[in-house]
């Protein structure tokens, strides 16, 4: 009876925990997908920064040649100028030399700046010159003469 009593009274209340029940938390395990990743992003970043650096490379090189040819182009210019330059004082001498081969204009020179007069049949002096290319007959004597004396010796 004493369960009776307790039955009707018992239909607001609850027994027990009305509180939900937790599920624990399940922790996804991240696969290696990821790690892949940044590898092959780190070959392409790689390659690409080689390619770029080659480029630079090439670029560098090429822009050096193109200084170097204009620096010589440069050179070129000047060089052809100062071929010009003396080309004319060339055709200048060479115009100088054309008018100092006038004899005339030789004795001119000769007889009005420098007081030269002309020699007189006492002052003329002959001289035989031997021409410098042609051996002495002397010489070649000598030199057998010589050979003859050792021969001589050894005898």
């Amino acid at each position: 009876m004493v369960m009776v009593k307790n039955e009707k009274r018992s239909y607001n209340y609850t027994y027990g925990n009305t509180a939900y029940e937790l599920q624990p938390e399940i922790v996804k395990k991240e696969k290696k997908k990821a790690s892949r990743r940044p590898k092959k992003n780190t070959k392409k970043k790689l390659k690409v920064m080689s390619m770029i650096g080659v480029v630079c490379i090439f670029s560098f090189l090429s822009l050096a040649r193109f200084s170097a040819i204009i620096n010589l182009q440069g050179n070129i210019r000047f060089v052809k100028s100062e071929i010009s330059k003396i080309q004319k004082e060339n055709e200048n001498l060479e115009v100088d030399i054309a008018e100092s081969n006038n004899i005339k204009a030789v004795q001119e020179v000769a007889v009005n700046n420098y007081k030269m007069v002309y020699p007189e049949n006492s002052d003329i002096v002959y001289v035989d010159v031997n021409p410098l290319t042609l051996p002495d007959d002397n010489e070649k004597k000598s030199a057998f003469q010589f050979v003859q004396r050792l021969l001589g010796l050894l005898n």
